[in-house]
């Protein structure tokens, strides 16, 4: 939690419920990171080509 390492004990009904927990953070973790590369990858593109990120006025 917060980078500091936490050690609790678990009675054995909630252990799965712990263990989803778990499971579904690092999922989260995983998505995150994909979603920062491609973050990345969009401002790489914007600062090859400024103009796309130009906002462009319709009608008059």
């Amino acid at each position: 939690m917060e980078g500091k390492s936490v050690s609790c004990y678990v009675k054995l009904s909630q252990r799965e419920q712990v263990l989803a927990e778990f499971e579904e953070r690092g999922k989260l973790s995983e998505e995150k990171k994909r979603l920062l590369a491609y973050v990345d990858g969009l401002q790489n593109i914007l600062k090859r080509n400024p103009y796309l990120n130009a906002g462009v006025g319709c009608g008059y």
